[in-house]
C-alpha cells in the first residue's frame, strides 16, 4: 500500500512538472532561466495617444521565479503628420498569484511603467515618443480546465495617460473576456471583447471592441507565427481605431 501511494503521489508530480503551456497562451510565463521574445508590426488607423500609421515593435520577458517574470517594450513608429523616431520604452512586471494547481484557475498581475525618454513632436522638439509618462496594472483570472482544448479567461485593468501638449492627463479602466482554442498542438484561434472608460485626455468617452488573433506554432512551445487584428468603437465623435498586425514569437 505504501509503494502504491508513492507510485501515485509520484505520478501526480510528474504531472504537474509535465504541464506545458502553449506560449501563445494568455496564461503563458517564461519559467525561471527562460526569454521569451515577440517582433511584431503593425498598422492604425488611430490611436488614442499614438496615431501612428504604422510601427515596428519589440518585447522581451525574463523568468526570474515561478511567479515573477520582467519585460522590456521598445518600439519604432512613424507617426502620421508628424514624423517617425523610437517610441518610449515601457518596463513591465507579471506576478502569478494563482498557479493552476486549484482546478486549473490561474490569477495573474500585469504592471507596466513607460517613462518619457525621447523626445515628442507633441511637445514641440521632434522624435515619435508620447512625450509623457504612462503607467498601468491589470488583473487577469481564468482557466485551462473548464472546457476541453479552450483556456478561458477574464479581467480587468487601469491605465493613467500623462499630459503631453497634444493631450490632457487622463486614464483609462477597462473589463475583457476572451476565449481560446486549441485545434491541436500547431493551430490555437483566441477572441476577446472588450469595454473601456477613458476619463480626461479632454474627453470623456466609452470604447468598446474586439480583438481576434491566430497563432501558428512552427516549432510547438518554441515558435510561434500570429498574425492578429482589433477595433474598438468610441460613443462620442472621438476617432475610433483598427489595428492590423504580425507577431513572431520566439523562446530562447
Amino acid at each position: 500500500m505504501k509503494k502504491f501511494i508513492i507510485f501515485v503521489l509520484s505520478l501526480m508530480v510528474l504531472a504537474v512538472n509535465g504541464m506545458t503551456f502553449s506560449i501563445t497562451d494568455p496564461f503563458y510565463m517564461p519559467e525561471k532561466g527562460q526569454l521569451v521574445g515577440d517582433l511584431s508590426t503593425s498598422i492604425f488607423n488611430n490611436d488614442i495617444r499614438l496615431a501612428k500609421a504604422f510601427a515596428i515593435e519589440g518585447y522581451l520577458q525574463a523568468g526570474i521565479s515561478e511567479k515573477l517574470a520582467l519585460g522590456l517594450f521598445l518600439g519604432w513608429a512613424k507617426i502620421r503628420h508628424f514624423s517617425e523616431g523610437m517610441q518610449d520604452p515601457s518596463l513591465t512586471v507579471k506576478y502569478r498569484f494563482l498557479d493552476g494547481l486549484n482546478d486549473g484557475f490561474y490569477l495573474d498581475m500585469d504592471a507596466f511603467l513607460s517613462p518619457e525618454i525621447f523626445d515628442s513632436p507633441w511637445n514641440n522638439d521632434g522624435g515619435a515618443a508620447k512625450g509623457a509618462t504612462d503607467l498601468g496594472a491589470s488583473l487577469k483570472i481564468g482557466s485551462t480546465d473548464l472546457l476541453n482544448n479552450f483556456t478561458l479567461y477574464t479581467g480587468t485593468g487601469f491605465k493613467h495617460f500623462g499630459h503631453t501638449d497634444y493631450n490632457k492627463a487622463g486614464s483609462a479602466w477597462n473589463l475583457l473576456a476572451g476565449i481560446k482554442y486549441y485545434g491541436n498542438e500547431k493551430n490555437s484561434i483566441e477572441f476577446a471583447l472588450h469595454l473601456t472608460t477613458y476619463l480626461g485626455l479632454g474627453h470623456d468617452f466609452v470604447g468598446y471592441g474586439f480583438d481576434v488573433n491566430y497563432a501558428y506554432e512552427f516549432e510547438p512551445n518554441k515558435a510561434a507565427f500570429i498574425p492578429y487584428f482589433g477595433a474598438e468603437k468610441h460613443n462620442r465623435d472621438i476617432h475610433s481605431y483598427t489595428r492590423l498586425g504580425v507577431k513572431l514569437r520566439y523562446l530562447f
